[in-house]
C-alpha cells in the first residue's frame, strides 16, 4: 500500500437527523424510563437499527449494501448514545460504530479499535472496540457488523471533559478490525459533530429530542506504510549479548513539513515481551522431538532423552522423561552470568494442566536442514509463525488475542515495563554499546576481556537524504543504525519518496539487549543420563556446538498514533496517524565469534621466545665480556 495523505472522499458524507433519532432518541426514551438496564441498546441487532434510518442522505435500503470479493469495509455509522445536558447523568453515555463488511469477512472478537479525536483535545486517541453482533439473516450474513467504544474509567472521564455540551465533535482517523490475527486499519477520515439532547436528556427533563449530527470530510490526517528493521553492532558482543536497536521508516508528505514544520514527537504504543529460549539445532531428531510436544502430554517423549550445555558452562542442563515424570532440569545457576537463558525461573519447563503435563520450555524449535547452526538465522517472519502455532497447539491466546503466555518469560529488560505500553517520542533515544577489550598481557596470554559500555543517543527521528545512501550496503547500515540487508529496500523507496513529493522518515523506538548462544547438544533412546552428560561436555570442551539459542525482545501490535510538527513560531500540530498494527519479531542471527576463550598459542609463543631470549641475551653477552677482559682465561 501506498502511503500518502489524502483528501479523501468519506465513506459516508452525512447521517442525518432521521438515523440518529433512530439510533438515539427512540431507544433512550426506552432506556430513560427503564434506567436499571443500561444495556439494553447493547443487544439491538444492527439491521434493526439501520432498518428506516438514512444514510449518505438516502434511505437505508439493503440492495445498495451488496457483497463484493474486493470491497474494503466502510464504517457507515458512528452513533452518540445518552449524552445528558447533566454531567451527573450520563452513566448511559455510549458510543457506537456500524461497518459494512462488503467482502464478507469474519472478524475476530479482539483487536478491533478506532482513532478518533473528541472535543478540545489535541492527541487523538485509539479506543477497543467491543464485537456485540452482526447481521446473520439471509442473504446478509457477516455484511454489517456492529461495535461499541470500549472505554477505560479514565478515558471516559477524560472523552466527557474534552467534550462541548453544546456541540460534542468526534474526528474520526481510522478503524483497525482484526481477522486471523492480521489487524489491518481503514481510513475513515470524518468529523461527526452532535448538537441538542434525545428526549429525556436535555436540560427539560420532559423535553423532547432536540439532537442533530452533521457529518463532515475530516482531512488533516496521515496514512503509513511502515517497514521494520534492525540493528545489532558486530563489535558489541559479549556472554552472548549484543545491543538491539529496533527502528521503523514510513513516508510523509513535503507539504506537511512545509505547513507544520519539523517533526518534533511521534505517539505510539506497544506490547512488549520477552521471549522464552528459541532452539536452532543441526539435530534433526532433537528438532523433532521438541517440535511436536507444543501441546501434547509429554509421555510422548518416553524412551527419549536430550541433554544442552549452554554457553559458558560445561554442566548441562538436561530435559528426559522416566516411568511416570517429565521433567526438565538444570544444575547450574547462571542467571546472573548468563542473562538468563536457565535461570531458577526455568527449573520447571512444564506447565501442568488438569492430569497432564505440557512442555513449555523453549518458545520455539528451528531444525537448519543439515546446515551448520552458524549459517542458519530464522527470518522474523518464520519466527512469528511458529509462535503463532506453537500458541495454537498449547491452547493458549491470552498475549495480544494471539500468543500463548506460556512462550514468554515473566520478566522484561531492567528499566522498561512487561506488556502494554504508551509513549512520546523524545527527540534522542538513548543507546548503550558493550565493546569486549584485552587489555592486559594476562589476558592476552590466558583469556578473559574487559567490557566497556558506552552510552550514546541518537536522534529518534531522522529524515533519510540522499547523502546517507552513498557507499556499500555495509556502509549504510553502519551510517544509519540498520539491518545492512534492508539497505536496498530502503533505497528504493528513497527514490519513490523523492518522485512522489514525498520525505522518508527512520524512526528510532526500542533499544533492548539480544542474545545468542552456541550449544553443545546430545539425544538418546536410553537412560543412560551419566554417557548423555559426558558426551555435551566433550563436545563443550572441544568447542564442538551444534545449535545456537536466542532471546529477544519483541515489540507486539506496534502502532503509531500520531505524529506532532513544531514550526519556527514554537506552534505544535498533531496530525493522527492511520497505521495497521505490526507484530516486530527480529530476525535471528547465530552467535559471533568470542576468540577471547581460545588460547592464544601464538601470542604465548612470541612472549616465551621474547621472555627466553630477554634472560639468554644478557647472560651471552655477560659472559663473552668477561672473556674479552680476562683474555679468555677462566677466572
Amino acid at each position: 500500500m501506498k502511503k500518502t495523505v489524502r483528501t479523501i472522499a468519506i465513506y459516508i458524507f452525512a447521517a442525518v437527523l432521521a438515523v440518529f433519532c433512530l439510533f438515539t432518541a427512540s431507544a433512550q426514551s426506552f432506556l430513560y424510563a427503564r434506567a436499571d438496564n443500561a444495556l439494553t441498546f447493547d443487544g439491538t441487532n444492527v439491521l434493526d437499527d439501520l432498518e428506516g434510518g438514512t444514510i449518505a442522505g438516502d434511505n437505508f435500503n439493503l440492495e445498495d449494501y451488496p457483497y463484493s470479493e474486493n470491497g474494503r469495509p466502510q464504517l457507515i455509522a458512528f452513533t452518540e448514545y445518552c449524552y445528558s445536558y447533566y454531567a451527573s447523568d450520563r452513566d448511559n453515555f455510549g458510543l457506537y460504530a456500524y461497518v459494512y463488511n462488503p467482502g464478507g469477512f469474519a472478524f475476530d472478537s479482539v483487536n478491533n479499535a478506532i482513532q478518533f479525536r473528541a472535543g478540545n483535545d489535541t492527541q487523538p486517541v485509539k479506543y477497543s472496540l467491543a464485537l456485540l453482533n452482526y447481521s446473520t439473516e439471509p442473504g446478509t450474513e457477516g455484511l454489517f457488523y456492529k461495535f461499541k467504544v470500549a472505554m477505560t474509567a479514565d478515558q471516559r472521564s477524560a472523552l466527557l471533559s474534552a467534550l462541548d455540551s453544546g456541540a460534542r465533535v468526534y474526528e474520526l482517523s481510522g478503524i483497525e478490525l482484526s481477522r486471523g490475527n492480521t489487524i489491518t486499519e481503514y481510513e475513515v477520515g470524518s468529523t461527526y459533530t452532535y448538537s441538542g439532547y434525545a428526549a429525556g436528556y436535555g436540560a427539560f427533563e420532559g423535553g423532547e429530542s432536540t439532537l442533530v449530527c452533521d457529518v463532515a470530510d475530516f482531512e488533516k490526517y496521515l496514512t503509513l506504510d511502515v517497514e521494520q528493521t534492525v540493528y545489532r553492532p558486530e563489535g558489541d558482543y559479549y556472554n552472548g549479548e549484543q545491543s538491539q536497536l529496533n527502528s521503523c521508516w514510513f513516508t510523509i508528505p513535503n507539504e506537511f513539513i512545509a505547513d507544520f514544520g519539523d517533526l518534533s514527537k511521534i505517539m505510539y504504543e506497544w506490547y512488549e515481551y520477552v521471549t522464552k529460549p528459541i532452539l536452532v539445532t543441526e539435530n534433526a531428531e532433537i528438532w523433532r522431538i521438541l517440535d511436536e510436544l507444543y501441546g501434547r502430554d509429554t509421555s510422548a517423549l518416553a524412551g527419549n532423552y536430550v541433554t544442552f550445555a549452554a554457553f559458558g558452562n560445561t554442566d548441562s542442563a538436561w530435559f528426559g522423561y522416566t516411568s511416570d515424570t517429565a521433567y526438565w532440569n538444570t544444575n547450574v545457576e547462571l542467571s546472573g552470568t548468563y542473562h538468563n537463558f536457565f535461570d531458577w525461573s526455568h527449573d520447571v519447563y512444564m506447565t501442568f494442566n488438569g492430569e497432564e503435563e505440557y512442555f513449555d520450555g523453549f518458545s520455539s524449535v528451528f531444525y537448519t536442514g543439515g546446515e551448520s547452526y552458524e549459517d542458519c538465522g530464522i527470518t522474523a517472519d518464520e519466527l512469528q509463525e511458529k509462535f503463532l502455532q506453537n500458541s495454537q497447539a498449547l491452547g493458549d491466546t491470552s498475549i495480544v488475542g494471539k500468543y500463548s503466555s506460556l512462550l514468554f518469560e515473566n520478566y522484561v529488560q531492567e528499566g522498561r515495563t512487561r506488556g502494554y505500553n504508551l509513549a512520546e517520542s523524545q527527540d534522542e533515544l538513548d543507546i548503550y554499546w558493550n565493546t569486549t577489550t584485552k587489555g592486559s598481557l594476562w589476558q592476552q596470554i590466558f583469556g578473559g576481556y574487559d567490557v566497556d559500555t558506552t552510552w550514546d543517543s541518537v536522534s529518534a527521528f531522522h529524515y533519510v537524504e540522499g547523502s546517507d545512501l552513498n557507499g556499500s550496503d555495509e556502509v549504510v547500515a553502519e551510517r544509519l543504525y540498520i539491518d545492512d540487508n534492508d539497505v536496498a529496500v530502503l533505497r528504493e523507496r528513497y527514490e519513490a519518496a523523492q518522485a512522489e513529493g514525498e520525505t522518508v522518515v527512520l524512526f528510532r523506538y526500542g533499544s533492548t539487549a539480544y542474545y545468542s548462544m552456541p550449544v553443545a547438544q546430545a539425544y538418546s533412546s536410553t537412560a543412560d543420563d551419566d554417557a548423555l552428560v559426558k558426551e555435551v561436555s566433550r563436545q563443550w570442551s572441544y568447542q564442538d556446538y551444534s545449535a545456537y539459542m536466542v532471546q529477544e525482545t519483541v515489540f507486539l501490535n506496534f502502532d503509531i498514533i500520531s505524529l506532532t510538527f513544531t514550526n519556527d513560531e514554537n506552534v505544535s500540530t498533531t496530525i493522527p496517524a492511520v497505521m495497521s498494527p505490526e507484530d516486530v519479531f527480529s530476525n535471528t542471527t547465530p552467535p559471533l565469534e568470542e576468540n577471547y576463550h581460545e588460547v592464544p598459542w601464538l601470542t604465548i609463543s612470541i612472549i616465551l621466545i621474547v621472555s627466553v631470549a630477554g634472560i639468554a641475551v644478557p647472560r651471552i653477552i655477560k659472559h663473552y665480556t668477561s672473556q674479552i677482559k680476562t683474555g679468555g682465561k677462566r677466572s
